[in-house]
């Protein structure tokens, strides 16, 4: 036990840190030492926001532009190490969702049936599919097979036909999206 250097009470262990009991030190505290934070108030926030919006925005695109290639090579790390939560997802929504799922397959296969003209080679289009599986199992990693022009492009749209389709990487495919590229297509 020791004494309070200012009232002298020995109501209170010393533990190395303070001299003073809790009431003293919460006194000298309120006379010395100024709030620093102040409780939370969302409209003040608001107001703060609205009024420096443009600043705001500014800062945070040239952020994003200084580090875009570190937050892209981060994104592409967490999306790999939670590869396997999203397709485990994915497989319960579709178990949980069987209409919705059907739906969409559905879906699928009737455009691709509409993109699909009566002189398209069927032979060709099965040995294309039968190659992303091949390779898929050759490799270790997931080759799905990619529509050069996509079938439902924003600015062009291809069909369903054997010379619209190449054997790309899962990845590569994921990135294009459905946009047309024209990369590594002789």
């Amino acid at each position: 036990m020791t004494t309070c250097v200012k009232c002298g009470s020995s109501e209170f262990e010393k533990n190395g840190r303070y001299s003073r009991c809790t009431p003293c030190r919460k006194a000298y505290k309120a006379e010395y030492i100024p709030p620093t934070k102040q409780p939370y108030n969302p409209e003040s926030k608001r107001r703060y926001y609205k009024k420096n919006v443009a600043r705001l925005i500014a800062a945070a695109s040239a952020r994003y532009y200084a580090n875009k290639d570190v937050k892209r090579a981060y994104d592409a790390k967490r999306r790999e190490e939670k590869r396997h939560l999203y397709r485990a997802a994915s497989k319960r929504w579709s178990a949980n969702h069987p209409g919705l799922k059907n739906a969409d397959t559905q879906t699928r296969r009737a455009k691709l049936a509409n993109r699909s003209p009566r002189w398209a080679n069927k032979f060709f289009i099965a040995e294309i599919y039968d190659l992303a599986a091949l390779r898929t199992k050759a490799t270790g990693f997931r080759w799905v097979v990619d529509h050069v022009i996509p079938l439902r492009g924003r600015t062009v749209s291809g069909l369903h036909v054997e010379t619209n389709l190449r054997v790309i990487p899962e990845t590569l495919n994921l990135s294009k999206s459905n946009h047309f590229s024209n990369e590594g297509v002789k």
